[in-house]
């Protein structure tokens, strides 16, 4: 009965503790499904990894730079993503003016529905940055793209390109180059890229063995635009990081700030940048090479908007590698994850190399634990499609909760194409919208009134045989000229080639009619 008794006073206390002590729920993660890792089919088995659009049709737009078999040429290639239809056959909708070869394309795709693309157009020794644009309803016919405008001059190897627009979809391009000393230069479009600005150095490395590479671009959730890049040395070791903001008031990027150094001894030093906005602090994951631990993934949060950053922490102690930049994704739950690819710690025989994942935590400002959408041993097989090591992630969200990755083999460890896998989140799904179109040019006749020098009798006669000299012409489309057209276009011109059939027909009438005289 004793013990009865103080049983019951035990469960009491504990009860009452229970319902007066604040308390924490642990929830476990749902496993996301993902669908079984396929390559992208037809593309180049030497493709980089696709960069990639989603649209609000449910479809996911895909460009890449792809060699034509048998010659020098880099053609961008594009194809579409739709859940019921699969992946569409590549079409070659690019050429470069300059050398025929086309790198690195990056897209920004605005709220009318058309897609901005630029991409490296050149060689080694001479490059531009070129601009294109087409509505992504007419992205698959070649013909609808604009034809490449040289909108910079002066780029140079390492390749690095980066395009970005804003809540009025004004563009802005940052690339590397040396027109005027090695550098970051930006240029910027605020009339849907029609007209651009004179290149503007944002950043020098006052040096010709030092280069900007790993350019990456964000607009994020505070309307403010965000860039960063690292420096690389001859030995193409990464030897800064550096991060900056754009100022809409001067319209110029403030001055870059210095976030990490390589260390000395690590191994390929700062490398793979990757950033996003997320609840008001500024995310920027990147590698680095650590001694006695080599290529690690560390990260830095800053809540200023990138004028101070927190110290770098290793949120996944058990991988590295360095795989390529990471990829960060929020859903339509306003969940954040990244995704990227590494191996596991331990001997060479017991590493576990894949595509990996985690999710972000904002009760406790921490990353959940690491899971998987493929792993296995690295498999090195670069004489055939059977390497295994994946690398250089990049991802897109359709209508919020169909999440899909990208990524390709280690080129060191064979080239097998690019790969996908996608799954639907338990988030909201946002309603279809139709993509735009391009609206129907409207040809309106107008009357040509210019003087044809002819006498009051000869217009009398040509009345009186039920002709007007007056020629119909249709108005020239000013609004759907590429730019260098518009330009160039002189005004006077349809004037001018409207006078002629007229003069034409009036000379071949008043002939006629002087012979019915005589």
């Amino acid at each position: 009965m004793t013990k009865q008794w103080l049983g019951s006073v035990v469960f009491l206390l504990l009860l009452v503790a229970g319902l007066t002590t604040p308390y924490v729920v642990a929830h476990a993660q749902s496993p996301i499904l993902w669908t079984e890792p396929r390559v992208i089919p037809y593309l180049d088995p030497n493709t980089e990894t696709p960069f990639l659009l989603a649209d609000n049709n449910g479809g996911i737009h895909a460009f890449s730079s792809q060699k034509i078999l048998g010659t020098h040429e880099y053609v961008i290639v594009y194809n579409y993503w739709r859940r019921d239809t699969g992946w569409s056959k590549p079409v070659d909708v690019l050429l470069s003016p300059l050398f025929d070869e086309a790198h690195a394309p990056a897209a920004y795709l605005d709220h009318k529905g058309v897609i901005h693309l630029v991409f490296y157009g050149g060689h080694d020794v001479s490059a531009n940055i070129y601009y294109s644009q087409v509505y992504a309803a007419e992205a698959a016919n070649a013909d609808a793209w604009l034809p490449p405008v040289a909108i910079a001059t002066g780029a140079r190897p390492p390749i690095t390109v980066w395009i970005e627009g804003d809540a009025e979809d004004n563009l802005y391009v940052l690339f590397g180059g040396n027109p005027e000393g090695t550098a970051i230069y930006a240029t910027e479009s605020q009339d849907g890229g029609d007209n651009w600005t004179l290149p503007e150095l944002v950043a020098a490395t006052y040096s010709d063995t030092l280069w900007p590479y790993g350019l990456r671009m964000h607009y994020g959730e505070s309307g403010q635009l965000y860039a960063t890049w690292v420096v690389l040395n001859r030995r193409a070791w990464g030897t800064t990081l550096y991060a900056t903001t754009y100022d809409f008031t001067t319209r110029r990027w403030n001055d870059p700030v210095e976030v990490d150094h390589g260390i000395e001894t690590g191994i390929l030093g700062i490398q793979s940048p990757s950033l996003i906005e997320y609840d008001g602090d500024l995310f920027l994951m990147y590698d680095n090479g650590i001694p006695d631990q080599g290529v690690v993934r560390l990260i830095r949060r800053s809540s200023d908007g990138g004028r101070s950053w927190t110290e770098a922490i290793r949120p996944f102690s058990q991988h590295v590698g360095g795989n390529g930049p990471a990829t960060f994704v929020i859903d339509s739950n306003h969940d954040l994850r990244v995704f990227f690819g590494q191996r596991t710690v331990g001997a060479v025989r017991d590493q576990i190399h894949g595509m990996w994942y985690s999710e972000w935590h904002s009760g406790t400002k921490s990353w959940g634990g690491v899971k998987y959408i493929v792993s296995g041993p690295l498999v090195q097989d670069i004489d055939s499609d059977k390497g295994f090591d994946p690398s250089l992630a990049r991802s897109a969200v359709s209508q919020g909760n169909l999440l899909m990755i990208v990524w390709r083999t280690d080129p060191g460890n064979g080239a097998n194409g690019a790969w996908y896998s996608y799954t639907e989140l338990d988030a909201p799904f946002y309603a279809l919208q139709a993509l735009s179109t391009p609206e129907p040019v409207v040809r309106h006749a107008f009357p040509i009134t210019a003087t044809l020098a002819l006498t009051t009798t000869d217009e009398e006669r040509l009345a009186a045989l039920g002709i007007t000299p007056i020629a119909a012409l249709p108005t020239v489309d000013q609004t759907h000229q590429p730019p260098q057209v518009r330009q160039l276009a002189n005004p006077a011109m349809p004037l001018l080639i409207g006078l002629v059939p007229v003069g034409f027909l009036v000379t071949m009438v008043l002939y006629r009619h002087s012979r019915r005289r005589y």
